[in-house]
């Protein structure tokens, strides 16, 4: 028996493991991986056969998304009187199924074509994802059912007339959406001060416009008024000390100082 778009030989286990598991899981009829024989079909056999079963269960566990669990099945047999593993995949409803360190992307989906796994265009990956996300949002229950909502997509529009052509990238029923970061940029007195320009994020800026109210103000407060909690706030406030834009003054009557 030769390689088919449904078996795959290998000798031992190897890092392309998951990359043919998924293979097999995006097609639409499953698949069979056969440890311990080579790609001519010949028995040759493994050595600790069990910890090999083990391990093909942790890393197809922990290293595809979405969640291939109840989808194989890993099994050990005797063929020509050797010890090999046979891993039965069957084919996935949650496609695509990808590599978690790769992503949904062309390096981290594949599809079985013949005897190879070979990656996946980007249509093939947006197509069904697109499908799938479009029917787990019309199940999901809000906890709120007092609120009233929109047609799906009925925002979209809107969004079309906010951000610029560059942002959006259209395939066939897929939308990818890229956002420019905002900064504010309040080079003038700052720049002629202590030397060129600097640039604030607009929660930087919150910060200052809030020490200009209150130069007293706790770090609690300001976490308060922000949303956002008090770690946080420290870390946007050091990164202000950092650029050396404010200080804090004082022992017993501590105080902000801006160096504007």
């Amino acid at each position: 028996m030769t390689e088919s778009n449904r078996i795959e030989y290998k000798q031992t286990i190897t890092e392309h493991l998951e990359k043919e598991v998924i293979a097999f899981l995006n097609s639409a009829a499953g698949g069979l991986i056969y440890l311990g024989v080579n790609a001519q079909g010949n028995t040759i056999g493994l050595e600790n056969s069990a910890v090999i079963q083990l391990k093909i269960k942790d890393r197809l566990k922990n290293n595809i998304g979405s969640s291939c669990l109840g989808l194989f099945d890993i099994v050990l047999e005797q063929q020509d009187h050797k010890p090999i593993v046979k891993t039965i995949i069957a084919s996935g409803n949650e496609k695509p199924y990808y590599l978690k360190k790769r992503g949904m992307s062309s390096t981290g989906c594949f599809i079985r074509i013949g005897s190879a796994s070979e990656p996946m265009p980007p249509h093939m990956i947006e197509d069904p994802f697109a499908r799938k996300t479009r029917n787990s949002i019309s199940k999901i229950t809000s906890n709120r059912q007092d609120l009233s909502f929109e047609q799906l997509g009925s925002g979209l529009p809107r969004i079309l007339a906010s951000y610029p052509q560059r942002s959006f990238n259209f395939s066939d029923g897929f939308l990818r959406v890229t956002f420019q970061s905002q900064l504010e940029n309040i080079g003038g007195s700052i720049g002629g001060s202590i030397g060129g320009s600097i640039t604030l994020t607009p929660r930087q800026q919150e910060i200052i416009n809030l020490i200009k109210q209150d130069n007293k103000i706790s770090y609690r407060a300001m976490a308060q008024q922000l949303g956002i909690n008090e770690s946080a706030t420290k870390k946007h406030l050091n990164a202000l000390k950092q650029q050396n834009i404010i200080t804090r003054v004082g022992g017993t009557r501590v105080y902000w100082n801006i160096k504007l």
